[in-house]
């Protein structure tokens, strides 16, 4: 992924600059006209943008990642940048572990193979009882079986609740620190 940092400068950059350097392509993003007058009334133009560089090869990889986002319907601002990475950090459970939001998707498959054969076989006339009692391992952000936790579908199917209620929540602050940056420009 590519490293971000804010820059100015007093001319207006071009968004893909691959003439500046013979080892990469630098890459703006948010750019932004600033208009400043100091105490004597002065006006002074610049501009502020965040800039990456990269070499051809990365380059050549970011562009399929943005590709990526648009046919995912995802944007390629700061915004969305924290957002992905809320979503890929750990989160703490009430159980003490940590557990990334994204998982949310993995649970939710789990709950998907569940869901039919229990109720299939609830509509046979049986007894569910054993089902629920079914346990496996949930694993936290390290990863170590030592920090598994074996769970029931219900301890999973509130784990997911959890995970989606927190994506929902990091979407929201990235609506919103969305729609307040574009409310500046």
């Amino acid at each position: 992924m590519a490293e971000f940092k804010m820059v100015q400068s007093n001319q207006k950059p071009s968004e893909i600059d691959i003439t500046s350097s013979p080892n990469g392509v630098y890459y703006r993003r948010n750019i932004k006209e600033v208009v400043k007058e100091n105490d004597s009334g002065e006006i002074s133009i610049f501009y502020e943008y965040e800039e990456a560089f990269m070499s051809f090869n990365e380059w050549e990889e970011y562009q399929i990642t943005i590709e990526y986002k648009k046919f995912n319907d995802e944007d390629n601002s700061a915004e969305f940048d924290e957002f992905s990475n809320k979503l890929r950090t750990g989160v703490e459970y009430k159980n003490g572990k940590k557990y990334k939001p994204i998982w949310h998707k993995l649970y939710s498959s789990i709950i998907d193979e569940f869901e039919p054969k229990i109720n299939l076989y609830k509509l046979a006339g049986g007894d569910i009882t054993p089902f629920l009692a079914i346990k496996t391992n949930v694993f936290d952000v390290t990863g170590k079986a030592a920090n598994a936790v074996m769970m029931n579908i219900q301890e999973i199917i509130e784990l997911w609740m959890f995970l989606y209620q927190k994506k929902e929540e990091f979407y929201n602050e990235y609506k919103f620190a969305k729609e307040q940056k574009n409310g500046e420009e």
